[in-house]
């Protein structure tokens, strides 16, 4: 049986991050952080595609280019999924 919903924004995810996102060495605004999360809740729920791809992508993101607000963001939504921190507390 599979994690993933029928319709998986996953694939939508992974380009929209990486057409927009990582085309600024890996800088993300909060506009664009919160449309890739829109994405992923859409139907309310993260299958597993999605966490795959967000887990990537929030990885790849540098702390010192991102919004203090933002950051606490990302490290929220990792933590709400089971994601490891991305530091050490």
């Amino acid at each position: 049986m599979s994690d993933e919903k029928p319709h998986s924004e996953a694939g939508a995810i992974a380009g929209y991050s990486y057409l927009h996102l990582f085309a600024h060495d890996g800088q993300i605004s909060d506009a664009e952080l919160s449309f890739i999360r829109k994405l992923a809740l859409r139907d309310a729920k993260v299958d597993a595609a999605e966490l795959r791809v967000l887990d990537n992508i929030t990885r790849r993101i540098k702390r010192e280019r991102v919004s203090a607000p933002s950051w606490e963001t990302i490290k929220r939504f990792r933590h709400k999924y089971g994601l490891d921190p991305l530091d050490p507390e």
